[in-house]
Parts: structure tokens; C-alpha cells; sequence
């Protein structure tokens, strides 16, 4: 079995990302903090050419 080292530092994208939208909960520079509420994961920094601003 894998460490939990080796999990946390999987270098694939999980679905969620792409099949759920995203809240930007904080900007900082050419990054945003998004929190996806629809899993309990935590938010996680993303660079912002790979977000799609969504209508409200």
C-alpha cells in the first residue's frame, strides 16, 4: 500500500475539478484559492489562466 506521501502528492487531477464548479474564495498575484463545495475537500490554489469565469 502507498504512504499517505505519496497520495497527497498525485500529480493527477481529480474529476471534481472539471465536472463541478468552483468558488474563487481568495486572489493572490496570477493565483486564486478555489473552494468546490460540492466534495469535502479543501480549497486548493489554481493558476487563473485555467479558470472559466462562470455567469452569475
Amino acid at each position: 500500500m502507498e504512504s499517505s506521501a505519496v497520495l497527497a502528492n498525485d500529480p493527477r487531477w481529480s474529476p471534481y475539478i472539471f465536472e463541478t464548479w468552483g468558488e474563487v474564495v481568495e486572489l493572490r498575484g496570477a493565483a486564486a484559492q478555489v473552494m468546490f463545495g460540492a466534495v469535502p475537500t479543501p480549497p486548493i490554489w489554481l493558476p487563473l489562466e485555467l479558470l472559466i469565469e462562470q455567469e452569475a
